[in-house]
Formats: structure tokens, C-alpha cells, sequence
């Protein structure tokens, strides 16, 4: 059979022909490309004549000046220019940056909510600041007289995120009166050279893996273990009890977040070169699997491998670096930011520790061997839960000609019973709407009142409150209006004009202490008197009651018991409008709302930090009449046994016969 001749088994002249070709198409087309790019450059930059190029290149600095100052916010403040509202409000939601307390870098991570803007989002608030902050720079054209130019109609802005620059379009007909020739600039476009595209997704990337794979949380677990001012677990052969004060642990903690936390490093950003080359460090590695090494025990048997000599002991120094907080968070190709992880001791940082006795935490001390008391063993395992709020920051030092960029967000570190605990399921949308300051000002002829109504104690109605924040929401945007304030004849009201642009704008109320009330308002509305309920601290008791899975159905019940000293429990409690957590015995209080609400309560009970049991509840409802006059809560935890039957414990905790027969009592 004849073969086919193949041109790839010609002679070699044959193929270098072949290449050369090839080449000299590839260079004709990119010559073409570069010509036609210039060209269409050199006609833009034609179009606009020498003569009132002052003109354009005016305008262009302002668009530029006005853009410059909206992404340094971006940067700063985690995507957002101006911070909605509802983060605004409440200081769990953000981190300051600054001694001043100026600025505010939100979390993107914050009770269930997944607060990360997007590129869209983020686009379309820098068009909208850029509009209406553009004519003030402007002023009119002053200074530009002797050209007659003088704007025709609106301002409408377009931003373009793209890989490598931001470019802004300013579509601002102006028309040059004193200038011949030329009537009228429709379009005024500058470029802003900064990789805020690929910033944002690098963010996003990052915020995205920790949210589903609790890096950050194994790292600080990895971290504390290591610790020996951090007890977690140990044991040793000592007569002496070991003793920690729990205020000096959380300092240790505080301080070992600050140092360490910036020696993290993210894989494929621009990291600080590690001592010795890659294979080195894999050679170490390869020992022993990522998964051996989650976890506190992982890294103990890690680190006793060093000891047993499974792992040369002329290990590089860096090498815990490596293995441990060199992290990869989903970031798939190489992306040329710096990324860095800071804790500052300033910031609020929630430490619950257990088992703890009047602020100590206590080794166990016991015989090691019967009969022979003087050789002693000291055993410990201690739970920590925390919530450690981290700010992220993404840096771009080529950015702005050299000036560079920075653009940072916040998360939270959570850690419950020595593992990350961050809900991966799918988060709740974020509604965050940001005040638009130029339809703020537009207020119309009438005039309202407005006034909260809350209960006081005494009397049979509701009465006006003072210091309720007052806001107006319309067509996705939000104004604070104010609050209310006395008005001199002992009640508390805000009189105020409102915006023009909506006909029945939705007013809401705030205020510490009580739900939100919203009502939107009729035509001509002049009064609005709107009741809240006020958010009730009650006492708290906890109790446990056994529960033993392998006896009959009759005697499976133990009674009713008072939570043990080696006994921790901790409560989620979540409302539409607020969440609670408590840590008890340590927090004895839980928050109700007055009125009829229904709750969703998840209660988990740990012996030694293991857990042991628990309540779930996901339509917990109270009535209003059965929290009047009362004033304490019962809440009765189910202890399971056998204590190693996890899957039988998850089961029972979401069965229905137990939400029954453990229902929270109100006395």
C-alpha cells in the first residue's frame, strides 16, 4: 500500500520554508495590528484640535483626580467607596486601620453573609461617585473663558475594569463657543493605570477558598499547638500541676497573632523567598501527608517525627513556614500583587477557653502507674473558641506609575472547639445600599414628623424614644435623615424634609436595643408614628438531661442535672434581624424580642472540649404572653451516650421528638 506523502517528512530546506512563511505571516498581521492600533490612537488623539486641547486635557485631569481618590477608597475599604449603612452601624462588622478610628476596611465575611462585592458592584459605584464629583472639580469651566466652553446637558460616566488599566469615558457634550471650527467635545476618556480587575478576583479568589477550606483556621490551630504559653493538649510525667492564667493565655494569643499572622504567605503572589529552594522543603514534606498534619494532633506527631529522627534534624529554619503557613488559597496562576495578614491587639477578639476554674486553667494530675503514687502523669486538653478579625491586604507597587496600590478587606478568623468552624454552605445575599449624597440633597417643599414609640416600664403604651436613627430608602438608594431628639415638651421626634425624588419612600427606624421597624409612606404622608419592639435581656439556665441510645425506650432517660464543671455550652441564636451567641456559663444572658417571633437556637454541650451533646431547634416560637413578667429562660441539653457514637448524636440532635421533649422553658 502506497503511503501518503506527510510535508513534515520532507527534506529540512523544506521545512525551514515552511517556518519562514509562517513567520513572516505572523509579523505582517502583527504589524498590521500595531498599525491600525496606532493609527486609531493617533486619530483619537487628531480628533481633538491643538487649539482647545486645554480644554480636553482640563477635564481629563479632573476625571482623573476625582477617579485617583475613588480607588484609593476602593483600597482602603474593601471594595467600597462609600460603607453601607448597615456595616456602618455595627463596629463587629469592620476593622479600623488607622489610630484615628478613620478608616473602616468591612469584613467580607460577617453572620453568615457573604459581604464580598463584585467586580459589577464595584464598577458601578466608582461611575457613580466619578459623576457626581466631576462637575465640583470642574466648577463651570472657570478659568476658561476665552473659550466660550460651557456644558450641554448631563454627565453620564462609564468605567471599564480591564486587565491591566481602569479606563474612564466621560460623556459630557461640551460646547466651545469662542472657538472656530470646533463646536462641540462629545466624549472626554483618561486612563487610570492600575490591575484593579485582577486585584478584586485575586480578593475574591481568596476570600472564596477561606470561606470553604478554613486555612487561616488551621494555621492558628497549627499555631497555638505549637505554642507552649498556649496549651491545647499535652502530657508528661510531673507531681506538679500545671497552671496557665486564661487573661495571660489571651495576651500570648494576642501577641502571637500579630508577630506570626504576617508570616504567612499566599502560593502564587509575590512572597518573600524562602531559604532554601523548593525541593528541599518537599523532600521534608514528602514524609508525611497534609492530612497527617492537620489538626493539633497531626502537628504534635509532625513534630515528634523530628525527635524519632523520620526527619533529618538539619532542618532549613523556615521550614514550619513552609509547611504550615505557606498556604495555597486557590489562587491558580501566578499574579503580580504581595499579599499580606495583619492582627492588631487594638481590635476586638473573642477568647473562650475550656475547661477553665476562676481564671485558671488546671492540668489533671493522677497517678501513672497503681500503687506507685509517686510517679506522677499530668494530662490537659483544653477547647478554644474564638473569633479573630485579620486584614488582608492585596499590593500592587507597580500601580500609578510607581506610586502603587493597595487595596485591603477583612475576615474573621473562627475557630470553635479547636476547628475552624465557618459555615461553607451557601451564605445569605448581602443588601447593602449606599447613600447617594447628590439625591440626598434634593429634598422637596413638605415637611414630616417622625417619631419612635417604645415601651417603658409603668405604663400601658408605647412612648416616643429618643436617639432613633431615622433613613429613607427609594429606588435602591438610602439617605440618613437623622434622629430624634427632644423637642422641648418631653417627647422625642425628627422633623425633616425628604427627598423629592420618590412619592412613597420606605422610612425605617433604628436603635440599639430594639428591632428595626420599616413602613413606606402614603402620598402627602405628614406623620409617621411607628411602634418597636424592644430586644429583652433574660437570664439564662442551662441544664443537661442523659440520654443512653443502647438502653430500652423506657429507661433511656436519666434526670435532670446541673451542668458540670468540666461542662461548656455554647448557643447560636438567630433572628431575621439580629444573632446572638453565647458562651455559657460564662455569658448567663440571651436577648428576646418582645412581641411574637419565631428563632432558629442551635445549643451544643462539650465535656473537655469534645462534644457530647446539645439542643437543635430551627422554628424555636415564643409568643408575646409567654415572656410577660417572666424573666429567665430554661434551656435543657441532651447528654448522649454512648460518648464515641457521633453518627447516633447528629442523628438525635435533629430529630423532632427531641425538640419536643426538651422545649426551652420561660419562667
Amino acid at each position: 500500500m502506497k503511503k501518503e506523502k506527510s510535508f513534515f517528512r520532507n527534506s529540512g530546506k523544506g521545512q525551514t520554508s515552511f517556518f519562514i512563511i509562517i513567520g513572516l505571516a505572523v509579523l505582517m498581521v502583527m504589524g498590521a495590528t500595531f498599525y491600525i492600533v496606532t493609527k486609531q490612537q493617533m486619530i483619537a488623539v487628531q480628533s481633538i484640535p491643538s487649539n482647545v486641547r486645554p480644554v480636553y486635557d482640563f477635564v481629563k485631569s479632573c476625571a482623573e483626580q476625582v477617579g485617583k481618590d475613588a480607588l484609593i477608597d476602593i483600597g482602603l475599604q474593601g471594595g467600597f467607596i462609600n460603607i453601607p449603612r448597615n456595616i456602618e452601624r455595627d463596629p463587629s462588622a469592620y476593622v479600623f486601620q488607622d489610630p484615628g478610628k478613620l478608616i473602616r476596611t468591612p469584613l467580607w465575611y460577617h453572620k453568615g453573609e457573604d459581604r464580598a462585592p463584585t467586580i459589577e458592584e464595584v464598577q458601578a459605584e466608582l461611575e457613580r461617585v466619578i459623576e457626581n464629583n466631576l462637575p465640583e472639580c470642574i466648577n463651570n469651566f472657570e478659568g476658561f473663558e476665552n473659550y466660550g466652553a460651557r456644558q450641554e446637558g448631563n454627565v453620564s460616566v462609564a468605567a471599564i475594569l480591564g486587565e491591566e488599566n481602569v479606563i474612564i469615558k466621560i460623556f459630557m457634550p461640551t460646547t466651545l463657543d469662542l472657538v472656530e471650527g470646533v463646536p462641540k467635545i462629545e466624549v472626554f476618556e483618561t486612563t487610570m493605570p492600575v490591575k484593579l480587575k485582577s486585584i478584586l478576583e485575586t480578593a475574591r479568589v481568596i476570600q472564596k477558598s477561606e470561606n470553604e477550606n478554613n486555612k487561616l483556621e488551621k494555621a492558628v490551630i497549627g499555631l497555638l499547638s505549637a505554642n507552649p504559653n498556649t496549651p491545647v493538649n499535652g502530657l508528661d510525667f510531673s507531681c506538679d500541676t500545671k497552671t496557665w492564667r486564661v487573661k495571660d493565655v489571651e495576651n500570648e494569643i494576642k501577641t502571637m497573632m500579630q508577630t506570626l499572622l504576617p508570616r504567612i504567605r499566599i502560593k502564587n503572589t509575590l512572597t518573600t523567598p524562602f531559604e532554601n529552594s523548593e525541593k528541599e522543603y518537599k523532600k521534608v514534606s514528602n514524609m508525611y501527608t497534609s492530612d497527617d498534619a492537620e489538626g493539633i494532633e497531626g502537628f504534635r506527631a509532625a513534630f515528634n517525627d523530628v525527635g524519632e529522627g523520620r526527619i533529618p534534624e538539619n532542618l532549613p529554619e523556615d521550614f514550619y513556614d513552609y509547611a504550615h503557613l505557606y498556604l495555597d488559597m486557590g489562587v491558580k496562576s501566578s499574579q503580580p500583587v504581595g499579599v499580606s495578614i495583619q492582627y492588631y491587639p487594638e481590635w476586638d477578639m473573642d477568647i473562650t477557653i475550656n475547661p477553665s476554674d476562676g481564671g485558671k486553667l488546671t492540668s489533671q494530675k493522677k497517678s501513672a502507674i497503681p500503687k506507685l503514687n509517686f510517679l506522677c502523669l499530668n494530662t490537659y486538653h483544653f477547647a478554644y473558641t474564638m473569633r479573630i478579625p485579620v486584614l488582608i491586604t492585596l499590593q500592587d507597587e507597580k500601580a500609578f506609575l510607581g506610586e502603587g496600590f493597595t487595596f485591603s478587606f477583612a475576615t474573621p478568623i473562627l475557630i470553635r472547639n479547636n476547628e475552624g468552624f465557618r459555615d461553607p454552605k451557601p451564605w445569605k445575599n448581602f443588601q447593602g445600599y449606599v447613600e447617594d449624597e447628590e439625591f440626598c440633597r434634593e429634598t422637596g417643599d413638605e415637611i414630616i414628623t417622625v417619631q419612635g414609640l417604645g415601651s417603658e416600664e409603668g405604663l400601658p403604651i408605647k412612648t416616643p424614644i429618643k436617639d432613633v436613627n431615622v433613613s429613607y430608602e427609594c429606588f435602591g438608594r438610602t439617605c440618613n435623615l437623622g434622629s430624634t431628639k427632644s423637642d422641648g415638651s418631653g417627647t422625642y421626634q425628627l422633623v425633616t424634609y425628604l427627598p423629592s425624588a420618590c412619592s412613597n419612600p420606605t422610612i425605617t427606624l433604628e436603635k440599639e436595643g430594639y428591632l428595626p421597624a420599616s413602613e413606606q409612606l402614603d402620598t402627602d404622608q405628614k406623620e409617621l408614628l411607628l411602634p418597636m419592639q424592644a430586644i429583652r435581656v433574660m437570664n439564662l439556665k442551662i441544664v443537661k438531661k442523659s440520654y443512653f441510645s443502647d438502653r430500652s425506650e423506657e429507661f433511656r432517660w436519666g434526670p435532670e442535672e446541673e451542668l458540670g464543671r468540666t461542662n461548656n455550652a455554647t448557643i447560636a441564636l438567630h433572628h431575621p434581624e439580629y444573632s446572638q451567641y453565647i458562651n455559657y456559663p460564662r455569658d448567663n444572658t440571651i436577648s428576646i424580642a418582645e412581641g411574637t417571633h419565631t428563632y432558629e437556637i442551635e445549643s451544643y454541650l462539650t465535656t473537655f472540649g469534645k462534644l457530647r451533646g446539645g439542643f437543635v431547634n430551627q422554628e424555636w416560637k415564643i409568643k408575646s404572653s409567654e415572656i410577660e413578667g417572666k424573666d429567665t429562660i430554661k434551656l435543657t441539653l441532651v447528654e448522649y451516650y454512648p460518648a464515641d457514637d457521633d453518627e447516633g448524636m447528629a442523628k438525635l440532635l435533629n430529630e423532632g421528638t427531641i425538640t419536643q421533649t426538651n422545649k426551652p422553658v420561660i419562667e
